[in-house]
């Protein structure tokens, strides 16, 4: 094996802005940890994952490059192999041994790994065209992907410069599948009301209080609720039936804080001997007292699966078993905050707070 010296003064300078894209995309489960079950030629069915996303940098001199394109793009990407590995391919393919040491594959041998590679792709279901001539490399503008092996004769990594828009991302759907394969579980809370307290009064909120959610009317247990089905920061309304059964009135949107009527009332603090003289501070007190805390009554929750949840329609049918308490959980947030019992105060409908946490 023949060594060379590496003169720092030729190494490629990283950007910020090109650091900072392979830094995203090496923390998005859709890149790295992706795993492609593919079959090479010569040594069958393959599991190639993507362990790393780094800045591209020039190829040794023993790695062999292969230009790689995409229909309609005029970008082009490249496919690195160690020496070793595209040697290994070569001679799986004509059935002898592997060539000791580590040299430039000749014309022949070259067309032989590019037809190999071109079958794997095919495999893997993509749209990416393997060039049999070799290319210039160029990184500009590339995001290296780092790909290991799960076989002993596949032991170097593989490397793949592509530019950013040719990875998937969260936004494409094509991330599901993996998704329901992996039994990935969304949760989802059933909620019947919001309202909105002051901190103030948030903050006061003891056990025997009760929170009016004004204007929702009391609920009968015989009849049916209308109800809020919520993921995160996105929302549908549903019918909630007696027997359990919940039928989608609206599709999922980003839902907006609705400001409501409290019923807890405490009064604000007036000035005093123990308030700040400072009178900066002191409205700076009276605008934290009184800023918004959103409040939702939530009288369970369900799980079910991604593939499921983006499956979800007006008219879709959910069974959701008994979600009728007398008890519900208060949430904050994404916390759950107090506990309390449903109550009719004037014909609205209430909260008698039974617990609230002490930690906020």
């Amino acid at each position: 094996m023949k060594a060379r010296p590496i003169g720092l003064d030729g190494l490629p300078r990283a950007t910020s802005t090109s650091t900072a894209i392979a830094d995203r995309l090496a923390k998005t489960p859709t890149v790295r940890g992706k795993v492609i079950d593919l079959r090479i030629s010569p040594f069958g069915p393959v599991s190639l994952k993507c362990v790393d996303v780094v800045e591209p940098i020039e190829p040794d001199d023993g790695d062999a490059v292969w230009a790689l394109s995409r229909p309609g793009d005029f970008r082009r990407g490249y496919l690195l192999l160690g020496g070793t590995t595209a040697l290994r391919i070569v001679a799986a393919t004509l059935g002898v041994p592997p060539a000791r040491g580590v040299r430039a594959l000749g014309a022949y041998e070259r067309g032989i790994a590019t037809a190999s590679i071109a079958g794997a792709l095919r495999s893997a279901g993509s749209d990416i065209v393997v060039s049999l001539g070799p290319r210039t490399w160029r990184g500009d503008g590339l995001v290296r992907l780092v790909i290991a092996g799960d076989r002993e004769d596949l032991a170097e990594q593989i490397r793949v410069d592509v530019a950013p828009a040719w990875l998937p991302t969260q936004d494409d759907p094509s991330w599901l599948a993996d998704a329901a394969l992996q039994g990935l579980d969304i949760p989802l809370h059933v909620d019947i009301a919001q309202t909105t307290l002051r901190a103030l009064d948030w903050s006061r909120a003891r056990p025997s209080d009760a929170i009016v959610f004004d204007p929702e009317p009391s609920r009968d247990k015989n009849r049916d609720w209308n109800a809020r089905l919520t993921c995160g920061l996105f929302a549908a309304e549903i019918l909630l039936a007696p027997d359990g059964s919940a039928t989608m009135i609206t599709g999922f949107q980003h839902r907006g804080t609705t400001i409501a009527r409290s019923g807890i009332d405490v009064a604000m603090p007036k000035e005093g001997k123990n308030m700040p003289v400072d009178q900066s501070q002191t409205a700076s007190l009276t605008m934290l007292a009184a800023a918004p805390i959103e409040v939702v009554a939530e009288i369970g929750r369900i799980m079910m699966r991604a593939d499921e949840v983006i499956a979800l329609r007006p008219g879709s049918i959910l069974t959701l078993g008994s979600l009728r308490p007398n008890t519900v959980e208060l949430r904050v947030g994404d916390r759950a905050w107090a506990q309390g019992e449903l109550v009719d105060v004037d014909g609205q409908l209430g909260v008698r707070l039974t617990t609230v946490t002490s930690a906020r």
